[in-house]
């Protein structure tokens, strides 16, 4: 291990003569640069509002393999007074991941989301006194959440799909725009597609997530492993899906749905799924998945959707 004067870390070497090394700015002991035992490099920059340094504040990074920009990010952050006076909080954070855009906005209070847009994509949340999510918002779908449980978990969630205006058919403002090529375009207002309502009930004390049940008819009843993951699923029918995990990730490494047939799944190093497969031939496999996945999305409303 090698250091600099002021006891940061600059170097390491290996057996196999390969090493990691890291850069600093020494006024301000920020890091500029590593680089890996691979020799991929990734240089860091750093920025500041003149007119608000404290508070308004930005970074960069990239990453260059073998000549190669392999990555190339940005990250800008925002803070905000509070306005009970308790302190600053972060308002905003803006990125540009390879492209991808993100940019945030946060509650006051809470410091979670009100507004989130991925590339163009908004979803916007609204929360109770208690901080849970009220609401959910996106352009064609809504979600509003009710928590009658002593585990604050979701009990209800009422979920209104919609589709845009003129969908299938096109409308006279859009012809007449066609036509006229007008400059004024006429805002388009989503129609109510379909209203669906979700139930969930939970155990005592673990508060796990035990009955589901929407307004199409389907129903999902849960049991547990001595981890607390889903272990068995059962069905409106009466027929039910049996669940394993590897021990890495903690992800499902195999379903079974009796009478039907099973599914392996494998992981990469990263996590990702690797390979889905069953003994059962390709056909059962992928019936096996629609039926587990179908199973998921009927509970997803007080699991995924409610998360942050």
């Amino acid at each position: 291990y090698s250091y600099d004067n002021l006891h940061n870390l600059t170097r390491i070497d290996y057996p196999d003569r390969t090493y990691k090394a890291i850069t600093y700015n020494s006024d301000k002991d920020w890091v500029m640069s590593f680089r890996n035992r691979r020799g991929c490099v990734e240089t860091y920059t750093y920025d500041v509002d003149k007119q608000d340094p404290k508070d308004h504040y930005s970074s960069s990074v990239k990453k260059v393999c073998n000549k190669k920009v392999t990555n190339q990010s940005s990250y800008e952050f925002f803070h905000k007074d509070r306005g009970d006076g308790l302190g600053k909080y972060l308002y905003r954070v803006k990125s540009d991941n390879n492209g991808e855009i993100s940019d945030v906005i946060y509650h006051e209070i809470f410091g979670k989301p009100i507004s989130v847009i991925n590339n163009k994509f908004k979803t916007s949340y609204t929360y109770y006194d208690n901080g849970l999510v009220k609401t959910k918002t996106e352009p064609l779908r809504s979600l509003f959440f009710k928590y009658d449980n002593k585990c604050k978990k979701v009990s209800e969630v009422d979920i209104r799909l919609f589709i845009p205006e003129g969908e299938g058919a096109e409308s006279e403002d859009r012809k007449v725009s066609n036509i006229k090529k007008s400059k004024v375009s006429k805002r388009e207002k989503p129609k109510l597609a379909k209203k669906v309502t979700s139930q969930f009930r939970y155990d005592s004390p673990k508060c796990n997530l035990v009955f589901a049940k929407n307004s199409d008819g389907q129903i999902a009843k849960m049991k547990y492993d001595s981890r607390g993951r889903i272990s068995l699923i059962e069905d409106q029918s009466k027929k039910i899906v049996k669940v394993e995990y590897e021990e890495r990730f903690g992800k499902p490494a195999r379903v079974e749905r009796p009478g039907l047939g099973t599914i392996k799944v494998t992981y990469k190093p990263s996590g990702e799924i690797d390979k889905v497969q069953s003994k059962d031939g390709p056909n059962v496999a992928v019936q096996v998945a629609s039926i587990f996945n179908t199973l998921l999305e009927i509970i997803a409303p007080a699991t995924t959707e409610a998360s942050i």
